[in-house]
Protein backbone atom coordinates (compact mmCIF):
# COMPACT_ATOMS: atom_id res chain seq x y z
CA UNK A 1 0.00 0.00 0.00
CA UNK A 2 2.78 2.57 0.40
CA UNK A 3 4.43 1.40 -2.98
CA UNK A 4 0.73 2.21 -4.52
CA UNK A 5 1.21 5.77 -3.03
CA UNK A 6 4.66 6.77 -3.77
CA UNK A 7 3.43 5.28 -7.49
CA UNK A 8 0.69 7.79 -7.33
CA UNK A 9 2.34 10.70 -5.59
CA UNK A 10 5.39 10.43 -8.67
CA UNK A 11 2.91 10.42 -11.15
CA UNK A 12 1.00 13.13 -10.13
CA UNK A 13 4.86 15.02 -9.03
CA UNK A 14 5.29 13.81 -13.10
CA UNK A 15 2.01 15.65 -14.64
CA UNK A 16 2.58 18.70 -12.44
CA UNK A 17 5.57 19.50 -13.68
CA UNK A 18 4.68 18.41 -17.33
CA UNK A 19 1.65 21.05 -17.03
CA UNK A 20 4.32 23.68 -15.53
CA UNK A 21 6.99 22.72 -18.07
CA UNK A 22 4.37 23.47 -20.99
CA UNK A 23 2.92 26.03 -19.87
CA UNK A 24 5.93 27.88 -18.98
CA UNK A 25 7.85 27.03 -22.56
CA UNK A 26 5.08 28.39 -24.71
CA UNK A 27 7.62 30.38 -26.24
CA UNK A 28 10.29 27.96 -26.51
CA UNK A 29 7.26 25.94 -28.63
CA UNK A 30 6.99 28.90 -30.51
CA UNK A 31 10.42 29.12 -31.61
CA UNK A 32 10.69 25.34 -31.94
CA UNK A 33 7.72 25.93 -34.90
CA UNK A 34 9.71 28.62 -36.49
CA UNK A 35 12.69 26.60 -37.03
CA UNK A 36 10.83 23.69 -37.79
CA UNK A 37 9.23 26.00 -40.80
CA UNK A 38 12.77 27.42 -41.74
CA UNK A 39 13.98 23.31 -41.47
CA UNK A 40 11.55 22.34 -44.26
CA UNK A 41 11.10 25.22 -46.49
CA UNK A 42 14.41 26.92 -48.17
CA UNK A 43 14.16 29.25 -51.07
CA UNK A 44 14.20 27.42 -54.42
CA UNK A 45 13.59 24.16 -52.93
CA UNK A 46 10.35 21.86 -53.14
CA UNK A 47 8.58 22.03 -49.16
CA UNK A 48 9.02 18.85 -47.31
CA UNK A 49 6.35 19.85 -45.14
CA UNK A 50 4.08 16.60 -44.41
CA UNK A 51 0.57 17.21 -45.79
CA UNK A 52 -2.05 17.49 -43.19
CA UNK A 53 -5.69 16.21 -43.47
CA UNK A 54 -8.18 17.92 -41.36
CA UNK A 55 -11.60 16.41 -40.42
CA UNK A 56 -14.80 18.39 -39.00
CA UNK A 57 -17.49 16.15 -38.54
CA UNK A 58 -20.88 17.85 -37.34
CA UNK A 59 -24.20 16.05 -37.12
CA UNK A 60 -27.59 18.23 -36.30
CA UNK A 61 -27.21 21.94 -37.27
CA UNK A 62 -29.45 22.71 -34.27
CA UNK A 63 -27.16 21.74 -31.22
CA UNK A 64 -23.91 22.64 -34.10
CA UNK A 65 -25.05 25.89 -35.62
CA UNK A 66 -23.44 25.80 -38.69
CA UNK A 67 -21.68 29.07 -37.80
CA UNK A 68 -19.21 27.29 -35.77
CA UNK A 69 -19.07 25.14 -38.26
CA UNK A 70 -18.11 27.35 -40.92
CA UNK A 71 -15.29 29.33 -38.35
CA UNK A 72 -13.84 26.40 -37.73
CA UNK A 73 -13.51 25.33 -41.43
CA UNK A 74 -12.55 29.23 -42.29
CA UNK A 75 -10.00 28.97 -39.07
CA UNK A 76 -8.12 25.52 -40.68
CA UNK A 77 -8.22 26.85 -44.61
CA UNK A 78 -7.07 30.21 -43.09
CA UNK A 79 -3.81 28.20 -41.57
CA UNK A 80 -0.17 28.96 -41.42
CA UNK A 81 0.67 26.20 -44.02
CA UNK A 82 1.42 25.53 -47.51
CA UNK A 83 -2.35 25.54 -49.45
CA UNK A 84 -1.11 22.51 -51.58
CA UNK A 85 -0.40 20.60 -48.58
CA UNK A 86 -3.51 21.09 -46.09
CA UNK A 87 -6.74 19.15 -46.95
CA UNK A 88 -10.17 19.80 -44.98
CA UNK A 89 -13.00 17.37 -44.94
CA UNK A 90 -16.48 17.89 -43.72
CA UNK A 91 -18.47 14.77 -42.67
CA UNK A 92 -21.96 15.83 -42.25
CA UNK A 93 -24.22 12.61 -40.75
CA UNK A 94 -26.99 14.26 -40.39
CA UNK A 95 -27.22 14.91 -44.06
CA UNK A 96 -28.74 18.51 -43.13
CA UNK A 97 -29.53 21.20 -46.13
CA UNK A 98 -28.57 24.21 -43.41
CA UNK A 99 -25.37 22.61 -43.24
CA UNK A 100 -24.53 22.11 -46.76
CA UNK A 101 -26.16 26.03 -48.00
CA UNK A 102 -23.63 27.33 -44.80
CA UNK A 103 -20.77 25.78 -46.41
CA UNK A 104 -21.23 26.31 -49.65
CA UNK A 105 -21.67 29.93 -48.94
CA UNK A 106 -18.73 29.63 -46.48
CA UNK A 107 -16.71 28.09 -49.42
CA UNK A 108 -16.82 31.17 -51.20
CA UNK A 109 -16.81 33.52 -48.44
CA UNK A 110 -13.12 31.68 -48.13
CA UNK A 111 -11.83 32.80 -51.65
CA UNK A 112 -11.81 36.21 -49.72
CA UNK A 113 -11.43 35.41 -46.62
CA UNK A 114 -8.20 33.16 -46.49
CA UNK A 115 -5.74 35.63 -48.45
CA UNK A 116 -6.96 38.43 -46.33
CA UNK A 117 -5.41 36.63 -43.48
CA UNK A 118 -2.54 35.45 -45.15
CA UNK A 119 -1.73 39.07 -46.60
CA UNK A 120 -2.25 40.41 -42.85
CA UNK A 121 -1.04 37.63 -40.01
CA UNK A 122 -4.59 37.94 -39.21
CA UNK A 123 -4.95 36.31 -35.78
CA UNK A 124 -7.52 34.38 -34.13
CA UNK A 125 -8.80 33.00 -38.01
CA UNK A 126 -11.97 32.54 -37.61
CA UNK A 127 -14.19 35.33 -38.81
CA UNK A 128 -16.65 35.55 -35.99
CA UNK A 129 -13.81 35.58 -32.70
CA UNK A 130 -11.74 37.99 -35.04
CA UNK A 131 -14.21 40.93 -35.44
CA UNK A 132 -15.15 40.07 -31.61
CA UNK A 133 -12.63 41.08 -29.91
CA UNK A 134 -12.18 44.31 -28.61
CA UNK A 135 -8.72 45.34 -29.27
CA UNK A 136 -6.60 47.64 -31.46
CA UNK A 137 -7.00 46.42 -35.14
CA UNK A 138 -4.75 48.99 -36.25
CA UNK A 139 -1.82 48.28 -34.48
CA UNK A 140 1.68 46.55 -35.85
CA UNK A 141 -0.35 47.33 -39.34
CA UNK A 142 1.33 49.81 -41.49
CA UNK A 143 -0.41 48.49 -44.80
CA UNK A 144 -2.21 51.46 -46.25
CA UNK A 145 -5.12 48.96 -47.75
CA UNK A 146 -5.30 46.86 -44.22
CA UNK A 147 -8.43 49.62 -43.25
CA UNK A 148 -10.20 48.84 -46.53
CA UNK A 149 -9.73 45.62 -46.99
CA UNK A 150 -10.44 44.87 -43.13
CA UNK A 151 -14.03 46.91 -43.76
CA UNK A 152 -14.72 44.61 -46.52
CA UNK A 153 -14.65 41.84 -44.74
CA UNK A 154 -16.72 43.06 -41.98
CA UNK A 155 -19.71 43.98 -44.58
CA UNK A 156 -18.94 40.50 -45.99
CA UNK A 157 -19.54 38.73 -42.53
CA UNK A 158 -22.55 41.13 -41.56
CA UNK A 159 -24.11 40.06 -44.84
CA UNK A 160 -23.78 36.36 -44.04
CA UNK A 161 -25.13 36.89 -40.48
CA UNK A 162 -27.94 39.15 -41.95
CA UNK A 163 -29.54 36.45 -44.07
CA UNK A 164 -29.69 34.04 -40.95
CA UNK A 165 -32.35 36.62 -39.78
CA UNK A 166 -34.29 35.42 -42.59
CA UNK A 167 -34.44 31.86 -41.69
CA UNK A 168 -36.98 30.10 -40.11
CA UNK A 169 -36.59 30.24 -36.38
CA UNK A 170 -35.98 26.41 -36.03
CA UNK A 171 -32.97 26.53 -38.27
CA UNK A 172 -31.21 29.75 -36.66
CA UNK A 173 -28.16 29.34 -35.38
Amino acid sequence: QQNLVKIIFKKTLFLYRLNISINANMSELVKFWIYVLGRYEKDGEPNMLAPIDVFVSTVDPLKEPPLVTANTVLSILAMDYPVEKISCYISDDGASMLTFEALSETAEFARKWVPFCKKFAIEPRAPEFYFSQKIDYLKDKVQPTFVKERRSMKVLLNACNYMQAFMPSRYRF
